[in-house]
């Protein structure tokens, strides 16, 4: 019986030693090299950095070689950082690195180049004139629509990719949510906020991310002549404005206030001379007349929408010019 167990002790310590030796030809420690990129998930024709992360193996004494489409790079024997430039949507570049020591291959490190690219457009339902042809601004507390476009090259639906949402550092909905592009959110009050989306495939690999700032822009007002003739001025008057007309219509446009109901959320109060006067029947016109003992009066429009918004221009209307 002792010698029995003598045997299988025996074998049982062959098989260790065996084991240990094996694996001494495939890694120079404990712990596998690994490949670090930077950035992480490059975008097309953008410079990628990749770097071997030795922190937990010693490499001192091998030789590295590097190769890429399967090419030997000789240039790059014993890098230990270098720099690839991913190539166009849709495409993957291989890379791999060989270590070597005494001759023996120990490790052999794979990974792929594989370029993305993440759009994320951030639409505000905040109030522009029709003469305005831009796009709306969000300001402080405005419902704002984040869109994220994902370009792959490969053909793929949005629907079919999952999307994880987080503002600032809270996720939204609790994580990720299949074919979740589009969120509807309120704007942050704090400045230098951000929003992130994280895309994975149908796998559940992470193929991509995309941080954008959320920037708050304030209200403007802006004044308009109008002329029975030729109708709503399309450029904005500057300081003053000499009436020619009597009485002449003036509109206070404000932009990117806060919307509610598809209309602007606001109230207009009037002041001519420092004096206030009757809000319009449409608040944001006004008729002026010529005084007749002035030759100029001072023409001020305020705008409040809730408590976040709020803004006061003015303008000099000059008379008997």
């Amino acid at each position: 019986m002792s010698r029995v167990l003598g045997v299988i002790v025996s074998s049982l310590a062959l098989f260790f030693i065996w084991t240990s030796i094996s694996f001494a030809q495939f890694s120079l420690g404990n712990d596998e090299l690994r490949i670090t990129s930077s950035p992480l998930f490059p975008e097309p024709n953008q410079m990628v950095r990749l770097s071997i992360d030795t922190f937990a193996v010693d490499v001192v004494g091998a030789d590295i070689y590097w190769y890429v489409d399967g090419v030997l790079q000789e240039q790059l024997q014993n890098s230990l950082e270098v720099e690839i430039t991913a190539e166009g949507l849709g495409s993957q570049t291989p890379v791999e690195v060989r270590v070597v020591k005494n001759g023996i291959t120990t490790q052999i490190i794979n990974h792929t180049i594989q370029p993305i690219e993440i759009d994320i457009i951030v639409e505000a339902d905040t109030y522009i004139p029709q003469l305005y042809k831009g796009r709306a601004l969000a300001g402080s507390e405005s419902n704002i629509r984040l869109i994220a476009f994902v370009h792959t090259g490969s053909g793929i639906n949005a629907s079919e990719l999952s999307y994880r949402w987080s503002i600032d550092r809270g996720v939204l909905f609790g994580g990720a949510l299949k074919g979740r592009n589009v969120v509807e959110t309120t704007m942050p009050i704090f400045e230098g906020s951000y929003v992130m989306v994280e895309v994975t495939d149908r796998n559940g690999n992470l193929i991509g991310q995309k941080t954008v700032p959320l920037t708050r822009h304030q209200p403007e007002l802006y004044f308009y002549e109008y002329s029975p003739l030729r109708g709503l001025a399309q450029k904005a008057i500057d300081e003053d404005l000499i009436v020619i007309s009597d009485p002449t219509t003036i509109y206070a446009e404000p932009y990117f206030m806060n919307m509610k109901n598809n209309a602007i959320d606001a109230i207009f109060e009037w002041e001519v001379g420092n004096e206030k006067i009757e809000t319009p029947q449409i608040p944001n016109v006004i008729s002026v007349r010529d005084p007749g003992d002035k030759d100029f009066a001072k023409l001020s429009a305020s705008v409040r929408s809730g408590l976040a918004q709020y803004l006061k221009e003015s303008i000099m209307l000059r008379f008997n010019q």
